[in-house]
């Protein structure tokens, strides 16, 4: 088998190692690189302990995986011995990787010396390969452990286990069995298998948790396809519904359209007579309205001229031109009046000004006068003033000038000199201040300063008294102890004597005297019997008849059937007993439970039928339970659908509400009162269109008016005459009435237009109004009511589904409890059938006893049954004394626990009293260090107190100059701020006076002139007046005269033009009321009438049928929106969809189950295909090896063992390595020798590296032969050489061997592998490792083998 191994190995490309390069590692030189070749098939390396050998190991499991043997720091050279505060240490490694590449890995760490300690990091790896010319090529990984594990072709826990074990590390497979599992646990991944299965596990968990809520929401979404199936059947009946009821609604409105259109034409014929009439009343009016002012004309004229029309207006046109012509005279004349009096009100005016002016000159000298005699009056109070205050202000003051012009500068220049001096003085002032505030502060620090320490002596003190009041308590407390040490003391010997009296009054020993008489005794009596039954055998044997020998034995063996029988019987009762007693407990442990659920269900003391059917019953109950649960839970989200639907609807509606609300908002400032609002708008609009047509109205009738005011001088409303000024007036009203009325009429028009779109806006807002209201008042509260209903079903289902869980949570309950009892019951029910057997049982007995024959020998044998009843007495009191004698034994234990207790704290009380004397030395000591801090205190406050007196005084003087400072300094500025003021007033007046006019009396005497020459010229302007006055009043009488035929010539006009309007509106009218006959009006009216009612009948079955037809499409749309749900939208997409899923998820479910168990399957299977492998080639290689007879052959043992429950169990192997002698299986860890633990440790690795190492060829032994004896190394040398040599067909088959064992190199050397091996050793003052390269015939290193 291992050569058919071998011959499949050679085709398999394996990886090797070439060249190492070490610097700075462990013991090897920091500065130079340090290589070593590995040779193929074997190399072999020697070295003393302490060489450094195992670091080359170390640094091939360090390139390899990245793992370093202890901490980083110590893996990298000494910096103390390098001298260096930061070493690099590096590790390079020319490879062949599993696909025959040529690879160059590195490695660095770099070490810092820090304060402490030296601290260390892992630099960057690099990652080369070599081209077939020598160039390399730098590859880029992420992952480089990773990596070079892929490209070595073996896993992290081999490569450390098995290829690269370190010297401590080579006994693992003999350590503990936990460490023994952890490892072969890496070796063969379980942890990774595991871990995959585990996942496998969980997907396959969630899979089924997934496929059961699918198949709970198939059937959800089977019944809403079937709901949705109907809805859709149900809007279909009721679209066909629809368009029935629209068919018959379109021939109900073809008979409307032929009913409007005969009924439209009969209307118009109304609407033509209505016309008719209409205009029949108004020519009919108007004829009386023309009539009407026919006799008012008549009864307002004075003269009626009976002329033609003709000559009437030639006499009017000439009476127009002469009014026309006097007009325009008075016209004048009224504007050269108006003129006169405009230069009359002027010239009148003007004098009027110049008297004002007169007076204002006047009493501008007077106000002169008085500002100079003021202005002189100031300045002399102002310098008396300044003399006054010279003293405060200036010391020495210059004297007065006496010229009045030169003592405002004067006072000015005092006042500049005192704001001088005044500043000086402040600044003097203030210097001082600061010079005092310094003193002070410097004062105020010392007193701090002396505070602070006397606050820190108080704080001192008071911690000493605090320290001398708790020795004071603790002295207190073990002076109350010493007062208490002579009340323990006499406890003490109270319980002393206690404990001794009890002892005297125990009679300990008097009761193990009765002990052992009564011992004694029953060892007399157990004599007596044995002689009793010698006796009875000697008489027995003494019989002279067989016939009594016989008679005699059939008796004792009738006694001893009878004593079997009754000792049978009282077993019987005795077991009987008993079962009823547990019977009766496990009855009344349950009592409640039977009375309350199996009360009439037992039957003859049966439980365990009463419990099942009790239990079918719960069931069923709880599968009705769940029924229930799930019928309301359907309907409970059926409900919460309905309602969520309900709710978007309400919200619908609400948003339309609001839209039409805003809409409404745009044209009504009070929607509110919308109505209201609507029918004062209208009430505007039409108050507006009157408006208007009045004020156009109001135009004609003032021309009209005017005209005939300017004609007859009569007002034409009151007929009152009027003179031609008020006329005048009166028209010229009129006119500007005229004049604005275009303008008013266009601001009426514009009101009307505003009025009219307002009214309009509203109008057309009035259907929305009312579906507003429609929506507030009816459809909104109907879906808020449904909302509040479907919320109160949907609470009432979820109280129903509670309800429901928590029955069957109860029925649940109760089930498990009935669970539970049954088992008992099962014991009831079996103690039951017992005791009916037992009770069979003792019957027989019974009936047996009776029907046996009296006793013949119970003389014989009556003594021996009152030596056994006097020995069960005898130990029954036996083991009353000795209860008697424990009881007493434990009391005395009890009294002695509590003496020595009591002892005890006597002695913690005496040596607590010793501690008094130190506790008083202490407290005195505390007590001069207070008084040492008192006597401190007293100082510093004597040296505080005067510093405080002088700190006192001076804040006093600071006080007192500042307060004088600021009462001069306030003096001072009110004083200058007055001066100052007065200065400015002083100003104002010479100003004022400046300002003045003194030339005045020159202006009042030209002013005098021209007001005598004003009134003059008013004179001639008055006389002017009154002359064009009197000449316009006479024309104006005349135009008056002259009106008033003008007026009667119009008026016959008029008279003339109404009767002819009269004779032709009377024609008109009686051809329409010859027209409106022709028409017969009623016949019209009766038909119309008939057609009308037809009309409205046919409306009310058009309004009927649609409004059918809004509850079809209500339906319809009701439908559409459940069907548009989310409950029932695509329902059948849906299901299958989810059908789907569930079909696909039961396939993964199946499907990942039977992969997982094939996959643990293959996983054991693979482990125990290996295991056998490794077993068999281990014991090849140890019968190879080992040269002892005691072992046959050495394997691993694995035991598997199931963990977890049914459900996700998993199975873990344990191993153990046995040896195996004549066929028996040892445990070799505690069975075996250091030697043989060593080989055999060897051994498995080899075998390990053989079953896993399929694409790595390397392994390496360091130290092999520890603990080997001779003949052992020996065979460890013979088989490492045929393993070689079995190997020799693998050109990357590597050996490496390190060890200190010179012959064992010379064994393998014996061998045609290897010419040459490694020496290394430690050289210079350094003391780094060095190798060189030996001859192993020479066993001496030449020149050119050294290596660096």
């Amino acid at each position: 088998r291992i050569q058919i191994l071998f011959e499949i190995r050679f085709y398999i490309s394996m990886s090797y190692i070439e060249r190492l390069e070490i610097t700075g590692i462990r013991s090897y030189n920091p500065e130079k690189p340090t290589q070593m070749e590995f040779l193929v098939p074997m190399t072999l390396i020697v070295g003393h302990n302490g060489s450094g050998k195992t670091t080359l190991i170390e640094a091939l499991k360090f390139i390899c995986t990245g793992d370093t043997p202890s901490s980083k720091a110590a893996f990298v050279h000494d910096l103390k011995l390098a001298k260096k505060s930061v070493l690099r240490g590096q590790v390079k490694l020319l490879f062949r990787d599993i696909e025959g590449n040529r690879m160059i890995v590195s490695r660095a760490l770099e070490t810092t010396l820090k304060k402490t300690a030296a601290s260390a990091k892992t630099l960057d790896g690099s990652l080369k390969k070599i081209g077939p010319n020598g160039e390399s090529t730098a590859l880029k990984v992420k992952n480089l452990d990773m990596e070079m594990m892929r490209l070595i072709g073996s896993s992290k826990s081999v490569i450390n286990n098995v290829i690269f074990c370190h010297q401590e590390d080579n006994l693992w497979p003999l350590s503990e069995g936990s460490l023994v599992k952890k490892k072969f646990d890496d070796i063969f991944g379980q942890k990774r298998n595991v871990k995959l299965v585990d996942d496998m596990k969980k997907n396959y968990k969630k899979l089924k948790d997934e496929y059961n809520i699918a198949k709970t929401a198939l059937v959800f979404l089977e019944d809403n396809m079937k709901k949705a199936n109907e809805i859709e059947e149900e809007i279909k009946i009721s679209e066909q519904k629809l368009k029935l009821a629209q068919d018959e609604i379109k021939v109900i409105e073809q008979k409307i359209e032929d009913a409007n259109t005969k009924y439209d034409e009969h209307s118009t014929t109304i609407q033509n007579y209505q016309q008719l009439e209409k205009n029949y009343s108004e020519l009919a009016t108007k004829v009386e309205t023309l009539e009407s002012s026919k006799r008012q004309v008549e009864q307002q004229m004075r003269n009626i001229f009976q002329k033609p029309i003709q000559e009437l207006e030639i006499m009017l046109s000439n009476f127009e031109e002469r009014y026309k012509a006097e007009r325009q005279r008075q016209v004048s004349l009224a504007s050269s009046l108006t003129e006169a009096v405009k230069s009359y009100e002027e010239k009148k005016e003007h004098a009027h000004n110049l008297m004002i002016d007169l007076e204002r000159s006047k009493a501008a000298r007077e106000a002169y006068k008085v500002l100079v005699e003021e202005y002189n009056g100031s300045v002399k109070d102002l310098a008396s003033e300044v003399e006054i205050n010279s003293e405060l202000l200036l010391g020495n003051l210059k004297e007065r000038p006496e010229s009045i012009v030169q003592v405002l500068p004067w006072v000015e220049d005092c006042i500049d000199k005192a704001k001088r001096r005044e500043g000086i003085r402040a600044s003097d002032a203030e210097k001082q201040q600061k010079t005092l505030e310094a003193h002070l502060q410097k004062i105020q620090k010392e007193i701090n300063q002396g505070e602070g320490e006397l606050n820190s002596k108080k704080d001192t003190k008071k911690k000493l008294k605090d320290e001398m009041d708790k020795l004071r308590v603790e002295i207190q407390q073990l002076k109350q102890a010493e007062s208490k040490l002579d009340d323990m003391e006499n406890q003490l010997e109270s319980a002393e004597k206690e404990y001794a009296d009890y002892i005297s009054t125990c009679r300990l020993e008097e009761i193990s005297q009765k002990i052992d008489d009564k011992t004694t005794k029953m060892k007399e009596i157990s004599e007596k019997q044995i002689k009793l039954s010698g006796d009875l055998e000697k008489i027995n044997l003494e019989n002279d008849t067989r016939q009594k020998k016989a008679r005699t034995e059939a008796d004792l063996e009738k006694i001893n059937l009878e004593n079997d029988t009754r000792q049978k019987k009282a077993r019987t009762e005795a077991d009987m007993d008993e079962k009823k007693s547990e019977v009766e407990k496990l009855l009344s442990r349950h009592q409640n439970f039977i009375a309350t659920y199996l009360k009439d269900k037992v039957q003859k003391g049966k439980y365990i039928p009463a419990i099942k059917s009790y239990l079918a019953g719960k069931s069923t109950a709880v599968k009705q339970q769940r029924k229930t649960v799930k019928v309301h839970e359907a309907a409970l989200v059926s409900k919460e659908s309905e309602l969520e639907l309900t709710r978007k609807h309400l919200d619908n509606i609400k948003n339309d509400a609001r839209k039409i609300r805003d809409k409404i908002s745009q044209v009504c400032t009070n929607p509110a009162n919308f109505e209201e609002e609507v029918s004062t708008a209208e009430m505007r609009y039409k108050e507006a269109e009157k408006s208007v047509a009045g004020s156009a109205s109001f135009q004609y009738l003032y021309e009209k008016w005017r005209d005939k005011i300017q004609e007859s001088h009569t007002c034409p409303m009151c007929k009152t005459s009027l003179d031609s000024t008020r006329a005048e007036v009166v028209v010229k009203g009129m006119n500007a009435k005229i004049d604005r009325a275009p303008q008013t009429l266009e601001e009426k028009k514009k009101k009307q237009l505003a009025a009219e779109e307002k009214f309009f806006a509203l109008k057309g807002a009035v259907a929305l109004h009312k579906q507003l209201e429609v929506l507030e008042k009816e459809k909104i509260p109907k879906l808020e009511g449904d909302i509040v209903k479907l919320t109160t079903e949907i609470d009432d289902e979820k109280e129903n589904v509670e309800d429901a869980n928590d029955a069957i949570a109860a029925l649940v309950a109760e089930e498990l409890a009935a669970k539970d009892v049954e088992s008992e019951f099962y014991k009831v029910d079996v103690l039951q059938s017992d005791i009916r057997k037992l009770e069979g049982n003792l019957v027989q007995l019974t009936k047996k006893l009776g029907n046996s024959p009296s006793m013949s020998l119970s003389e014989a044998l009556e003594a021996q049954r009152k030596y056994q009843e006097t020995y069960r007495s005898i130990q029954s009191e036996c083991e009353k004394l000795n209860n008697r004698k424990r009881q007493v034994e434990s009391m005395k234990q009890d009294l002695q626990d509590k003496c020595n207790a009591m002892k005890q704290q006597f002695l913690d009380t005496k040596l607590s009293l010793q501690k008094i004397k130190s506790l008083e030395d202490k407290r005195k000591e505390k007590a001069q260090e207070i008084h040492q801090l008192c006597q401190n205190e007293k100082s510093i406050e004597e040296k505080v107190k005067p510093l405080e007196k002088e700190l006192t005084e001076l804040e006093s003087n600071l006080k007192s100059i500042r307060d004088e400072n600021v009462k001069t300094q306030k003096s001072v500025a009110g004083l200058l701020n007055n001066l100052s003021n007065k200065v400015n007033n002083v100003r104002n007046i010479k100003h004022k006076v400046r300002m003045s006019n003194v030339h005045e009396h020159n202006a009042i005497d030209k002013l005098q002139s021209q007001i005598a020459e004003e009134e003059n010229e008013i004179e001639v302007l008055k006389k002017q007046k009154s002359d064009l006055e009197r000449d316009l009043k006479k024309s104006e009488e005349e135009t008056a005269s002259r009106e008033v035929q003008r007026r009667d010539i119009r008026d016959s006009i008029q008279i003339i033009q109404l009767d002819i309007d009269i004779k032709r509106y009377s024609t008109e009218a009686k051809d329409i009321k010859k027209e409106m006959k022709e028409l017969n009006i009623e016949n019209v009216n009766a038909v119309s009438e008939d057609l009308k009612a037809k009309i409205d009948d046919l409306t009310r079955q058009k309004a009927s049928h649609e409004g059918r037809n809004k509850g079809f499409k209500d339906q319809i749309k009701k439908l559409n929106n459940e069907l548009q749900s989310d409950m029932f939208k695509d329902a059948g997409t849906k299901y299958h969809n989810k059908l789907i899923d569930c079909v696909v998820t039961e396939g993964c479910v199946n499907d990942l189950n039977a992969y997982i168990n094939a996959f643990e399957r293959a996983i054991m299977r693979f482990h125990n295909e290996k295991m056998r492998d490794i077993n068999e080639y281990l014991r090849d290689l140890w019968q190879q090896v080992y040269r002892g007879s005691d072992i046959d052959y050495v394997e691993i043992r694995t035991d598997e063992e199931v963990e977890g429950e049914t459900v996700g169990r998993r199975r873990t192997c344990h191993y153990r390595v046995v040896k195996v002698q004549n066929g028996v299986h040892i445990d070799m860890r505690l069975h075996s020798s250091a030697g043989q633990r060593v080989l055999a440790s060897l051994l498995i690795r080899l075998a390990l590296a053989e079953a896993f190492c399929d694409q790595c060829g390397i392994i390496a032994l360091d130290e092999p032969t520890t603990n080997l004896d001779r003949a052992n190394i020996e065979g460890l040398a013979q088989s490492l050489s045929s393993f070689i040599k079995h190997r020799s067909s693998l050109t990357t088959f590597q050996l490496i061997i390190i060890t200190h064992d010179e012959d064992f190199v010379h064994l393998l050397g014996k061998n045609e592998y290897t010419d040459h091996f490694y020496r290394v050793e430690k050289e210079g003052r350094e003391g780094y490792s060095v190798i060189t390269k030996n001859s192993v015939i020479t066993a001496q290193p030449s020149e050119d083998d050294r290596l660096e």
